[in-house]
């Protein structure tokens, strides 16, 4: 009986040692608990003025995360207006993580914010989703910030350069008054924005040229008038080939010999015989 009891207890002293015994090296080990996104959120706010290392740290993690709900979306969209430099911008990476269109209506509600980072971020994701029904709100970030006098690298001139960007990327006719409004005086951004319009454009560009005058315009419409490459383009640049205006035929055929070369130019070649136009 009593080598029973010492056999007991010797067993129950090695269970206790190999249970408290710390794993051997290469064994797997209980992952640390990961935080969710809103907690990261919270904790960098948290360490903003005490512990700005540690804000940079989370706000890394952060970037590579992606916001899944309107909350978590907010929550970093408030934190965008209450931080600057690489942070700020750690911050925005997240949310340009998104490609969720079921966040759309936030970000179409953000335009408003008063914060222009905050409505820059917002602008971005509304071109990036292709949200129609942001227009309206793009236009009026535009209104309200639309005038660069360096390099769009103060936040009012980065929101009106992002909505610009935005309306270009969403392809909606409703942004194309806007843009032209601002050509020649947005750092070509509203150019590029208006080139991926393609014909949808062409007639305004054109009475721009004819009408504008402000020279700057002028110039602008007509270098989107070149650079637009699309095939629907070509009967209404023929149909400007004839046009009285010099200026006005001479970017038409250039514009047709960018989309079409080898055909347009051998109808360019018959039509200078048999009109002996000089700028054919």
């Amino acid at each position: 009986m009593k080598l029973h009891k010492a056999t007991f207890f010797l067993f129950t002293v090695i269970i206790c040692v190999v249970l408290s015994a710390p794993p051997a090296k290469g064994e797997d080990q209980p992952a640390p608990v990961r935080m969710s996104i809103q907690q990261l959120a919270d904790e960098i706010r948290l360490n903003l003025t005490e512990n700005s290392k540690r804000s940079q740290e989370l706000a890394q993690e952060l970037a590579q995360r992606t916001p899944s709900s309107n909350n978590e979306a907010r929550a970093i969209l408030r934190l965008i207006g209450d931080t600057q430099g690489e942070l700020q911008q750690k911050l925005i990476d997240c949310i340009a993580n998104i490609n969720n269109p079921r966040l759309g209506q936030l970000f179409i509600a953000e335009l408003e914010n008063k914060h222009p980072l905050i409505s820059a971020t917002a602008a971005g994701m509304c071109g990036k989703l292709k949200l129609n029904d942001s227009v309206p709100g793009l236009i009026n970030i535009i209104k309200r910030y639309g005038k660069v006098d360096g390099f769009a690298d103060s936040p009012a001139e980065r929101a009106g350069v992002t909505a610009i960007v935005a309306l270009g990327e969403i392809g909606n006719e409703q942004g194309i008054p806007i843009l032209l409004e601002k050509l020649g005086h947005m750092n070509n951004y509203e150019v590029k924005a208006l080139v991926k319009f393609g014909h949808l454009v062409i007639p305004q560009l054109f009475d721009k040229i004819k009408h504008s005058e402000d020279k700057l315009a002028r110039r602008s419409a007509a270098y989107v008038v070149v650079s637009i490459n699309d095939p629907k383009a070509i009967p209404l640049l023929k149909k400007e080939v004839k046009n009285k205006e010099s200026q006005v035929r001479k970017y038409a055929i250039i514009a047709l010999l960018n989309i079409e070369p080898d055909q347009s130019l051998n109808e360019l070649l018959s039509m200078w015989e048999q009109e002996s136009d000089s700028l054919l």
